[in-house]
């Protein structure tokens, strides 16, 4: 995929070598049916923490309290087959 994006008049300046992010979210129903089929509400709140005696490189994964909906509609590839390192 190709884009390309008009800075002019944005004050946004680009210099070579500077990257650009682009996170996609999980649609609505998606979330929904993830949701149910783990028999939680999407307001359900958790917490994660990182063990104290963790390696430095073990980052925590997103912002901590969160929501299901939020977990799961902005950080978890919920279309994606799961690796075979993970089952």
């Amino acid at each position: 995929v190709h884009v390309t994006f008009d800075l002019a008049g944005t004050g946004i300046t680009y210099q070579h070598g500077d990257h650009l992010g682009v996170f996609a979210e999980n649609a609505p129903p998606v979330v929904h049916r993830a949701a149910a089929c783990l028999g939680l509400s999407m307001q359900h709140a958790f917490a994660l923490s990182v063990p104290a005696d963790a390696p430095a490189s073990l980052a925590q994964p997103f912002p901590s309290p969160c929501t299901l909906a939020t977990a799961l509609a902005k950080y978890a590839d919920l279309l994606s087959p799961p690796r075979k390192s993970a089952l």
